[in-house]
Formats: structure tokens, C-alpha cells, sequence
């Protein structure tokens, strides 16, 4: 029994060792497929995750893309409503300056003819003298040319 014993705790070691050598080994090519299984999933997953990301930023641009083409839309409609009140205001505030300036010059315009009137009357009196001359001067040509051609003239001036 004794020796039975001591067999079967031999057997039982050895079965033991056998196991523990035999699992270390399996451990060791399992190391080895597990990377390699780990390197394997992480590159699939990797390529999948790189897809969903390009993907979904692909969409999102696309959404801010069109977001911001209808944001610049609206600006531009509002900027061109400003343009136009802008010039609209601009235009009445110059055309009220011309105004207001044309106004000041009438205002201020004063013909003053004095100095005109006294010139044009001094013309006038020149010509009316020079008017009058003239008219003695053809009285007195008259006057003459009817004494130095006689009597003729008066007689029968007096038979009428």
C-alpha cells in the first residue's frame, strides 16, 4: 500500500507536471494567436472606425456647408435692405443740402441795378442829346437851304 501509494502520488505528480507543462505551452501559442488576433481586430476596427468618422464628418460638412450658404444668403439680403435704406437716406439728405443751399443763395441773391440804372439813364440822356442835335442840326440845314434858295419857298408857303 505503501508503495501503491507512493505510485499513484507519482503518477498523480507526473500527470500534474505533464498538465503544467502542457498549459504553459498552449500559453504560449496562445500569446502568440491572441496578438495577433488583437492586431487583427484593432486594424478592422480601426478601418471601420476611420470610416464612420470620415463619414460623419463628410455629413456634417455638408450640413454646415448648406448652413452656412443660407446664413450668407440672409446676410446678403439684409446687407443689400441697409445698401438701399442707406442710399435712399443718403440721397435725401443731399438733395435736402442742395436745397437748403439753393435757398440760401436766393436769399442772399441782391440785384442791385442803382449802379446799372444810373449808367443805362446816362446812356439814355447822351442818345436823346445827341438825338436832339441832330434834329437842330436838320432844322438848321433846312433853314438855310430854304434862305439861299429864295423867296420862292415862303410865297408859297403864304398862298396856302
Amino acid at each position: 500500500m505503501k508503495k501503491k501509494l507512493t505510485k499513484l502520488r507519482l503518477l498523480v505528480g507526473a500527470i500534474l507536471l505533464t498538465i503544467i507543462i502542457g498549459s504553459s505551452l498552449n500559453v504560449a501559442f496562445a500569446n502568440q494567436d491572441i496578438s495577433s488576433m488583437l492586431i487583427s481586430w484593432f486594424e478592422k476596427n480601426r478601418v471601420e472606425s476611420i470610416e464612420r468618422i470620415e463619414s460623419a464628418i463628410y455629413s456634417e460638412k455638408e450640413k454646415q456647408i448648406e448652413r452656412l450658404k443660407e446664413e450668407l444668403r440672409l446676410e446678403i439680403e439684409q446687407a443689400k435692405e441697409q445698401l438701399e435704406l442707406f442710399t435712399e437716406a443718403e440721397k435725401q439728405k443731399r438733395v435736402q443740402e442742395l436745397q437748403n443751399y439753393a435757398d440760401s443763395l436766393i436769399s442772399n441773391l441782391d440785384v442791385d441795378m442803382s449802379n446799372d440804372k444810373d449808367a443805362i439813364l446816362e446812356q439814355y440822356e447822351l442818345i436823346m442829346q445827341e438825338a436832339i442835335e441832330k434834329m437842330n442840326m436838320v432844322e438848321m440845314d433846312t433853314s438855310q437851304s430854304t434862305i439861299s434858295s429864295g423867296t420862292g419857298d415862303e410865297s408859297g408857303d403864304s398862298q396856302e
